[in-house]
Formats: C-alpha cells, structure tokens, sequence
C-alpha cells in the first residue's frame, strides 16, 4: 500500500524531492490504533523532546506534547480516514474540552494545539471545526490531514517501513551494504580517503535504521594503553557504549544514544547478572560488599543477559563483570570542601572532596569515598548500614604527577593529626588507617579527631554539618613519611630550577635518591654544611696557567660551583642555580708549573683543611 508520487537522486545516492504517500485509510481500517502509534513515532523523531502520552495515565486530552518557551505544543491524533460522522465528531469535542479543561483553564500556557487525522477536513468540516469545537481558542490551533502524515513520512521512510514491513530491515541492510562493502579505490576526483568516507556514510545510514529509540554513534578513541577502558572519554548521561580493543591501544566505541526523553520508557535497557562465585573465595567477598556497601566489582565471573536498546544479547554471554564508578570531578575552582578531617579545635585541617557515593542494595549503607584536594589522600567512610556498622579507611593514592606542594601541605596536617601506629599493629594493615567510629564521649582519650561532612544540597540524606564521626587514633601510612620529606626537598628546589617539579613514582626512588635530594634541599634552603676535606685532584689543561694564577691568589680561597643534577625514580632533576664548595687555597701543587695538557695534579690542604658548602647568593 505504499506508492511514491515523485522521485529524483543526486550524484552521491541520496533521494532528493521525493514525496512518499501512505494509504492511510487502509492502514487506520486494517490495523486499528497503530495510525496513533505510528505517527506519535514519526513526531517523536522530528522532535527529540516530544512525549507521547500512554491513555491508560489519563491524557488529558493529548496524545503527543513538547515543551517551548511559549508553551506546550500538542497533538491530538485520531485514526479518522473518512468524513466525520455524529459519534466521530462527539469524540474531537470531547478531546478538546478535556484538553482545554485540563490545561488551558488551569493558566498552562499554550503554544499551539493540533488535530491530526488520516481524513484531509474540506472547508465546512474546517468552518464547523472553528466555530462549534475550538472558538473559545486563544492560542493558535489547527486540523492537519494526510498530508501531515505524508510529509513525516517523507522525513522518516525507514521509521514507516520498519513498522508496516518486518522484513524491512533486512532488505533495507542488504542494499545499502552493496556498496558498505564495495571495494575502496581511487578514481579520477575521488580519493581513497573520500572513498572511505563514503562507505562511512554508507554504513552511519544503516546504523541510523536499527532502531526507532536509539542512535547508533561510533568512534575510534586512542589511548595508548592495551589494557585500560577509555572511560573517562565517554559520556556517562543515558548512554550505553560497547567498547572493543583494536591493535596499538586503540579502541572502537558504539554507543547507543537514546533519541528523545520518552526512548529508555518505550524501549528499556536492563541487564540481568547471574553472578558465579564460590563460596569463600575473593570474589564472593568482594560481592558482599557490593551488596553491603555498593562498592565497585572488579572481574567477577557472570552470565549477563542484556535485553533492550540496539545491544540486546538476551542469550547472554559469559565472563567477567566489572561495575565501575563514573567519577565526579575532585578539584573545581571554588567548590567548597564535602568533608574535613580536623582535629576537635579545627586548627589542623585536610579538606577532601567526594568523588563516589554508593548505596549498598542490602541494609541500606551509604559509601563516601573522598580524595584529598591534592589527590594524595583517600577517605572512605561507610554509614547508615542496618546490617553492618559504620567504619573508615584512610589510604594513600599514586603519587607520581601530583603537586608536591599541595601533597606537602596535607601530609603535614596529617601529621600533625595523628600518632604512631602501635607496634601491635598486624603489618598487613599498616598500608592503611581505619577504625569504627564512637561518639564525643567515647573519644576520651588524650587525642582525637573528627570527620565533618558539609553541606550537600544535592544529597538531602546527607546534608548534615554535625559531627559524623570521631575516633581516638589516626595513623597516617608509613610510607607517608617518606613521601612528605620528597614533597618538601621538591619545594624548596623547584624555584631554583626553570622546570616545574612534580611527585615522583614513589615505587621507583631509592634510599641514596632520597638522601641526596634531602641534602641539597638543605643546601638550598641556605643551610650551609662545613666539612673537611684531605686530597683533590685536578685534570690540567693549561699547568702554567694555572701556577701563575695559583701563586697570585694564595691567600684567597679556591671556588668550585655546581647546578646539580639529581636522579629521583626514572626522573632527572636540573638546578639552575648554582651552590659552592669553598677551600682556603691550599699549597702549590709540586709539578704543576710543567704539567702537560691532560694531565692528573693532586692537592692537599695547608693548615686549614675545612671546606664550606653553601648556597650561591648572587
């Protein structure tokens, strides 16, 4: 029942002023409310904001609504295909009086209200239209016949097709892949690249045809990792992506973007999880707090059953599931800190910022995890449960990259907070601080701290100022020591170099490495160091030179200065500004007046065999 009226193709194959008809009558007789269906689908694709309205929610007089700064612009569709009759009529006047009552009596604003049927109206169903149904009108109205369905469809032939023809897909994907699948060749005017790009083209169409609710999207992302999801390069909001590792760290995005607000309603997405773990083991821990807590799973094994949406796998596939956070962002200008770990007077202070909030599906815990505005410090604090009780953990992020100023700052008010790790402690929980919780007079011990959370308009439950946690110890990670005598050498080094120091790879730094960085961040601190020294030795370039110069200065001092070099992990570290180590200059060498270019002269010290090692003033 579908004949085209006109018909005309441009040179890249794409129809051009073509006017496709329906027999509308015929589909309104033989396939009932489908005509509203159909053309609530066509609306809602020239209109990615238009709701269709489901009758069984009372419609309030309209099938298909948008909102615009004028208003509301609504559809009334009837599947009328012939001249209205009494009954017909009795139910346009009674949409639009339960419309009208319903919206406009109520003060909604109007943008503009249409009545759609299959039968194009003549002028005296227009005329009996505007003065026996809509007259009371203060907004623009209208009565649309075939013509309105007959230009969607033009719009969306492949929306129309897939519904009246099943097969349709099928047929509409063999076409269009003959030439998806032609061979890329050059020719004369067209590339290899253009080729390309036309098959690209080609195959985007036969994606924009799988589905009525959802685009089909695709990109190739670069990463340079093998092994890590790009997903801090995907967008989170409503939209579902299937990722596949390609060679060289390359990866090739679907994502499937749902065309309008109403797509997630009409055709969900859902994921059915059989989770297959033994008793015991790891992964069964690891599932238990995710049903505790919400914590993340990381390479559990499952059967997931994916139905809905352009991916749909309802056989399942088996595997390893991971349910990643998407995280929020930690450190924007301005935004105020979510918790404060202080102790009880406030004088010591690391602000932190939430970057998860998880909810167990069990006893109905809440999980904060925040990270310290440097990025050093992770906080983790699990409240609210009815079946496990409140707890923390305090631990250490990467390093390497971060600012060591700001890793300074915090690792100092970490320390100023806390006290040592009992010796008692089981080593294999001294990578991390935690605890449980009491209250102000539980916390009666010589030290204390507290954990604050601000307020958070955006999470009601938690807006609270009050004290959510106390604990009577806090011990930073051993190895936080470490990292804060690098943070402050890199501090006091960096305005001597015309690089920008960051955190190294903490993994990486040996203990000779961080002595001598600690040693020449007192150099450069201006803390000069006296040592004595027994023999130098000097490769000659000019011995009788250099004796001269020696006999006229030998009452003065020998000078040598240094822009050091320091090797810190895989890192090398470069001063621009010199230090000094000064001698008083000691006897003349014997030989050095008939020293050969190249070679070896040693020295020794006279009387005064101290040598001073300082910082170059100017």
């Amino acid at each position: 029942m579908r004949h085209k009226l006109g018909i005309g193709r441009d040179v890249g194959g794409m129809l051009h002023g073509v006017l496709v008809a329906i027999d509308w009558a015929h589909l309104a007789h033989v396939n009932g409310e489908g005509v509203e269906k159909l053309a609530a689908l066509l609306l809602r694709h020239q209109y990615p904001d238009a709701w269709q309205i489901n009758p069984s929610q009372g419609d309030g007089g309209i099938d298909v609504y948008r909102r615009t700064p004028r208003g509301l612009q609504v559809w009334q569709i009837k599947r009328f295909s012939t001249p209205l009759i009494g009954g017909q009529r009795k139910q346009v006047k009674q949409s639009w009086s339960t419309f009208f009552n319903a919206h406009p009596a109520q003060g909604t604003p109007i943008h503009s209200y249409t009545l759609v049927t299959v039968w194009t109206p003549t002028e005296p169903a227009r005329e009996w239209w505007n003065s026996k149904v809509v007259s009371g009108a203060t907004f623009p109205v209208f009565w649309d016949g075939d013509l309105f369905f007959n230009s969607l469809d033009s719009q969306f032939p492949h929306v129309t097709e897939r519904f009246l023809k099943p097969d349709f897909l099928e047929s509409s994907l063999m076409a269009k892949s003959v030439l998806a699948a032609s061979p890329i060749e050059g020719t004369d005017g067209l590339t290899i690249l253009d080729a390309a790009r036309r098959r690209d083209l080609a195959l985007a169409s036969v994606r924009e045809m799988v589905s009525d609710h959802y685009r089909i999207d695709t990109a190739i992302i670069t990463t340079g990792s093998k092994t890590k999801l790009p997903l801090d390069q995907l967008n989170p909001a409503g939209v579902q992506h299937r990722v596949t590792a390609m060679e060289g760290g390359r990866w090739h995005i679907e994502s499937a973007v749902p065309r309008g607000r109403q797509s997630l309603e009409d055709d969900p997405i859902t994921l059915d999880v059989q989770f297959r773990v033994e008793s015991g083991s790891a992964e069964a821990e690891m599932l238990d707090q995710w049903d505790m807590w919400g914590a993340p799973l990381e390479n559990v094994p499952a059967v997931v059953r994916h139905s809905g949406g352009p991916f749909s796998n309802p056989g399942g596939n088996e595997g390893l599931i991971s349910f990643v956070h998407v995280r929020e962002t930690v450190d924007v200008p301005g935004r105020m800190p979510d918790i404060v770990l202080c102790d009880p007077a406030g004088a010591h202070r690391v602000r932190f910022n939430i970057e998860e909030r998880t909810q167990g599906r069990v006893g109905g815990g809440r999980r904060l995890v925040a990270v310290s505005r440097s990025g050093l410090l992770r906080l983790e604090l699990r409240l609210g449960s009815t079946e496990a009780p409140d707890g923390w953990t305090l631990g250490l992020n990467d390093a390497a990259g971060l600012d060591p100023r700001r890793v300074r700052s915090e690792l100092a008010a970490l320390d100023r907070l806390s006290v040592p790790i009992p010796e008692t402690v089981d080593p294999a929980h001294r990578a991390s601080a935690g605890g449980t919780p009491g209250t102000s007079a539980q916390a009666d011990a010589e030290f204390k701290f507290e954990v604050r959370l601000v307020l958070d308009d955006d999470d009601p439950e938690l807006s609270v100022q009050e004290l959510l946690a106390t604990a009577t110890q806090l011990s930073a990670p051993p190895i936080a020591t470490w990292l804060l005598q690098i943070a402050e050498a890199l501090t006091v080094l960096d305005p001597f170099s015309s690089e920008t120091f960051a955190m190294p790879d903490i993994g990486k730094v040996t203990a000779d490495q961080l002595n001598d960085l600690i040693w020449h961040a007192g150099i450069y601190a201006g803390e000069s160091e006296t040592i004595t020294w027994e023999k130098v030795t000097f490769t000659v370039a000019d011995g009788p030179s250099l004796a001269t110069a020696w006999q006229a200065n030998a009452d003065g001092y020998l000078v040598e200065t240094t822009c050091p070099q320091l090797a810190l992990g895989e890192e090398v570290l470069t001063l621009d500004w010199p230090y000094a180590r000064t001698v008083r200059m000691p006897p003349l060498p014997l030989g050095l007046a008939e020293a050969a270019p190249g070679a070896e002269i040693a020295f020794y010290p006279g009387a005064d065999n101290s040598m001073t090692i300082g910082l170059v003033a100017e």
